[in-house]
């Protein structure tokens, strides 16, 4: 998992969020995110809100596809971080 913050070049930021986790594959550990973050906005969206979840392309020489949970508020990961 990587911390890491959006450029214009991702998907996630061409649709308002600034920070994303990002997975070199679906894991465990980014469920238990994803859940922490039900927690945190029972009532918001899934893609439209404050979090959102993206594939990203398939590795060119693995069967990889990067996993991202984008957030638009920075606090959003401390407060994520904090829980883990």
């Amino acid at each position: 998992m990587r911390v890491v913050k959006l450029g214009k070049r991702f998907v996630l930021a061409r649709r308002g969020y600034t920070h994303a986790f990002r997975f070199d594959s679906w894991s465990k550990e980014a469920h238990q995110i994803e859940t922490i973050l039900r927690e945190l906005y029972p009532d918001s969206l899934w893609m439209n809100g404050d979090w959102a979840t993206y594939y990203g392309k398939q590795d060119r020489y693995t069967s990889q596809r990067p996993y991202w949970i984008g957030v638009r508020k920075e606090t959003d990961i401390t407060r994520i971080l904090l829980k883990l």
